[in-house]
């Protein structure tokens, strides 16, 4: 066999490797996800006029007080934060564990706890619905960053 017909044998084994790869790359069900929060969000949204999805209130930027801590509660209720406001790393984990379930692909789910904890974890702000809408917007866009935009 020549050189030149095994090394086009190998680029297209090659090839079928790596659209294998892509085809069974994890991803997630955004449908779902959006589901998981709504229902952590629940308790926290008004009777009257609920605020929408944490996502649009995150994603349009320049929140609302209201929105702020709106946001502050569901993920307190989530188990991000603590009731006096600390970042809760435990939480984060369980979370991210959570979303594994509305992977097509589990065992290809990408952690990013790890990442949402060193990157979101020290940050501070005086007020506490401050402080938690900036966690929420730094998780955010850590899991953007790693998953794509399923919202």
């Amino acid at each position: 066999m020549s050189v030149r017909k095994v090394s086009g044998i190998a680029f297209a084994v090659g090839l079928l490797v790596l659209i294998l790869a892509v085809d069974v790359q994890a991803k997630l069900d955004g449908k779902k996800v959006r589901a998981f929060t709504a229902n952590i969000a629940k308790a926290c949204q008004p009777k009257t006029t609920p605020f929408g999805e944490i996502h649009e209130i995150i994603g349009k930027g320049k929140p609302t007080a209201e929105e702020k801590c709106f946001i502050t509660c569901a993920i307190t209720k989530g188990g991000l934060l603590s009731n006096n406001g600390e970042f809760q790393p435990d939480g984060i984990k369980k979370i991210n564990e959570a979303m594994r379930e509305f992977d097509d692909n589990p065992a290809e789910y990408k952690n990013i706890d790890e990442v949402i904890i060193a990157n979101c974890g020290g940050i501070e702000k005086p007020e506490k619905c401050d402080k938690g809408y900036a966690i929420a917007e730094c998780s955010l866009k850590a899991f953007i960053d790693v998953h794509g935009n399923i919202f």
